[in-house]
């Protein structure tokens, strides 16, 4: 229930700042191996977030996208091609691989960005 709460007050907080905000949710894709808690995160965290639009919880509708690690870097860029557009990264696995440092790897990649959440 966190976690929901968590992007539940996101989604809001977003759309409360800027009534015309885009907002996409991101998910990096794990493995098969280690990547399955966030396969089923991601896919929860979603149905979880519909169902608050659908009750008016969540103000805005997210769109979703699942992108393979070494894709991200377009996804951060796609915020910053309008001032209009958020990217929430809400799921993310710790390892791919035999990569233990994907997490930092992508805390690197969006620290500074202010329209990366």
């Amino acid at each position: 229930p966190r976690f929901w709460q968590a992007n539940e007050y996101t989604l809001n907080n977003l759309h409360r700042k800027n009534p015309r905000v885009q907002i996409k949710m991101l998910g990096v894709q794990g493995d098969l191996t280690y990547g399955l808690r966030t396969r089923h995160e991601f896919t929860c965290l979603q149905e979880d977030i519909n169902i608050g639009v659908e009750l008016g919880k969540i103000k805005v509708r997210p769109t979703w996208v699942q992108v393979i690690f070494k894709d991200l870097e377009e996804e951060l860029e796609w915020a910053d091609k309008k001032p209009d557009r958020v990217l929430v990264l809400c799921s993310c696995p710790s390892q791919i691989g035999e990569d233990t440092t994907i997490m930092d790897q992508v805390k690197g990649m969006c620290a500074g960005k202010p329209n990366v959440e």
